[in-house]
């Protein structure tokens, strides 16, 4: 019954969107097991995933991240959060929201932070960005041109997780 509901819901939603913003062609992909179903700017993760970049260090991770968004993998990327920022599946819509709203993403560069002050696995990055937003989309606290987002990785079992993203140190 809840798969019922839940295709209903879909389809539903699909017909408003298309009514409100034309047709619409959903899109299904699934990317180092991770299942997708991308229709407009919906995005819909798996609750179960890991990360798709085991062996990277906290660096590579911080610059994987925002390279994943910018070639529009926005699942894979949101499978590298930790389960502290990301704790259910209405915060993993959130992000993937935001991130269908980027139509570019370049990593300019990623600078360690006080390393002195690293503990328990966790690093601290900035992380130097240009952000090209689609035109009349709702980025939230993004915006077209060069942004700074410092980026706090843990390193969990083998794997570097996004625990932290923010505008300031």
């Amino acid at each position: 019954m809840k798969i019922i509901i839940a295709i209903a819901l879909v389809l539903l939603s699909w017909f408003v969107y298309t009514k409100v913003s034309g047709p619409v062609t959903p899109k299904s992909e699934i990317t180092s097991g991770i299942s997708t179903e991308i229709v407009g700017a919906t995005v819909a993760v798996s609750p179960t995933v890991s990360s798709p970049v085991p062996s990277l260090s906290g660096a590579e991770a911080a610059r994987r991240y925002f390279e994943l968004i910018g070639a529009g993998k926005i699942p894979e990327a949101i499978a590298m959060m930790d389960s502290t920022l990301v704790p259910n599946d209405t915060v993993k819509q959130a992000y993937g929201v935001t991130y269908n709203a980027f139509q570019s993403v370049v990593v300019a560069a990623v600078t360690p932070q006080w390393q002195e002050e690293w503990k328990d696995g966790e690093e601290e990055y900035r992380v130097d960005l240009t952000i090209q937003v689609k035109p009349g989309a709702d980025a939230g606290l993004w915006q077209s041109g060069k942004e700074t987002r410092w980026v706090v990785v843990k390193k969990v079992d083998t794997m570097y997780r996004i625990i932290e993203i923010a505008t300031g140190p």
